[in-house]
């Protein structure tokens, strides 16, 4: 649920990034329009079934995206759904 996913986003520690697996879960996929799928993501790895080496490449690429937040002054971040 939409509560559930923000309690736990909120949980993560600042800077942070939201990395997704796949077309369907960065899209949306069949269910883009529906009431309870949220957008937002930092890095998005592609491919139905991602390869463990894209899997690799995209949360190296992800803690790049990371370190930059890090070297930024915090400012509060919020989950913002849109």
């Amino acid at each position: 649920s939409r509560t559930r996913l923000v309690e736990l986003y909120n949980q993560i520690p600042h800077p942070k990034v939201v990395v997704v697996l796949g077309s369907c879960t960065s899209t949306g996929g069949v269910f883009k329009d529906m009431y309870n799928v949220e957008n937002g993501i930092d890095h998005y790895i592609p491919g139905r079934a991602a390869s463990p080496e894209l899997i690799i490449d995209g949360i190296a690429q992800a803690l790049k995206r990371l370190q930059k937040k890090s070297q930024k002054k915090d400012r509060g971040f919020k989950l913002e759904l849109f």
